[in-house]
């Protein structure tokens, strides 16, 4: 039972029993499992355009040689048009110069009522942008990862012979010319979260920030990764000193959450590794985790994909923690752990960590979400 206010009432959460008590009525939530799309990251390459110090895929194999992707149009053709498929391209960086007849396909294929997802560096030359105009209504969103002010950035995001940082401002200011649909996620771990408010000055002072959303990620699995409870600290606290701005933030409890106390349901997995698969043109393997090409679960060839059946079980089975000692947990469907990356990981203090996350974010109910508490009350 879980203590915590809404609108300055005395409200309680029960996990056990899925309700909320609020003043003297009982909202029972929706404790249907959440389905969603499965999602298909096309993959051209594993090679990049900037040198980033934490890249989890800097031991993946680089290949070099050229894909046609017109060899694999059965595959593409099936997959682009399943409507329970969304897409995401990424790498490497997608928008080399070298891909640009291969995005071209692609989009080509896609059927009227689908729209690809994107996630770059934004390090590209002019090129890519005349082509992402012509292309707009092709693109879901572009995803523009960013580390900090200008001096953090270049730093930690090494571009050869050129200033990372100034090319993303300047590729910023033609996706608002030109009504692109794009979004900054801004990468946060202990080395460089203090320079954040120097970074979203000079957002501020750059552009109109109230146009597009801006998004707070943690770096994961390294030693410099950022505690839960600190990251959405830093939420709150950016929403409070930038009020005009659009800030979101990627946490795993956060979500799970929102979604349960807004009755849109529950969700056992921390991400969708055991239901995702990364097409790998250039090395022809796919995987279910598009952090590490180790979560290996099939084979691509020119006609068909060949699953794995029995490895992408056992990625889904650990994410949903179905088969091991969270599967009774009382907090199974909130808790951010049940990485396959790091499954060798002994959960320490799970719990703990868990319940202290969730009384933290009901202590801040009313600044995280709104909720309509009369339409559910019984």
């Amino acid at each position: 039972m879980f203590k915590f206010k809404i609108n300055n009432i005395d409200s309680n959460l029960n996990v056990s029993k899925n309700f909320i008590k609020y003043g003297n009525k009982l909202i029972f939530l929706n404790t249907n499992t959440i389905q969603d799309n499965r999602l298909i990251y096309l993959k051209l390459n594993s090679n990049c355009n900037i040198s980033c110090t934490y890249c989890y895929q800097s031991k993946d194999e680089k290949k070099s040689e050229e894909v046609n992707l017109k060899n694999y149009e059965l595959v593409l053709n099936k997959e682009l048009k399943n409507s329970d498929n969304d897409f995401v391209l990424f790498g490497g960086e997608p928008f080399l110069r070298s891909n640009g007849d291969k995005i071209q396909y692609i989009f080509d294929l896609l059927p009227e009522n689908k729209k690809i997802t994107f996630y770059t560096n934004a390090c590209y030359t002019s090129y890519f942008n005349d082509f992402l105009y012509n292309n707009k209504n092709k693109i879901k969103e572009l995803i523009i990862t960013i580390d900090g002010p200008e001096q953090i950035h270049n730093s930690r995001r090494r571009m050869k012979n050129n200033n990372s940082y100034k090319v993303i401002m300047e590729n910023i200011k033609f996706y608002l010319q030109k009504d692109l649909p794009f979004s900054i996620q801004v990468n946060l771990d202990k080395d460089n979260v203090e320079s954040i408010n120097d970074l979203l000055q000079d957002i501020e002072r750059r552009f109109h920030p109230s146009t597009f959303d801006i998004v707070l990620n943690k770096v994961l699995h390294t030693n410099n990764t950022l505690n839960e409870i600190r990251l959405l600290k830093l939420f709150l606290d950016i929403k409070e000193r930038y009020p005009t701005f659009r800030i979101n933030v990627n946490s795993v409890v956060l979500a799970k959450i929102k979604n349960y106390i807004t009755n849109q349901g529950i969700s056992r997995s921390r991400c969708k590794a055991g239901k995702s698969l990364v097409l790998d043109f250039s090395t022809r393997q796919i995987y279910t985790c598009p952090q590490s090409t180790g979560t290996h679960v099939g084979f691509l060839d020119f006609s068909k994909i060949s699953i794995l059946e029995e490895e992408l079980k056992d990625v889904f089975n650990y994410c949903n923690k179905l088969e091991n000692k969270c599967s009774d947990c009382l907090y199974v469907n909130f808790c951010k752990f049940g990485c396959y990356i790091d499954r060798r990981d002994i959960f320490k203090n799970c719990i703990k960590e868990t319940t202290d996350e969730i009384q933290f974010i009901l202590d801040n109910f009313d600044k995280f979400f709104e909720l309509k508490l009369s339409k559910t009350a019984k």
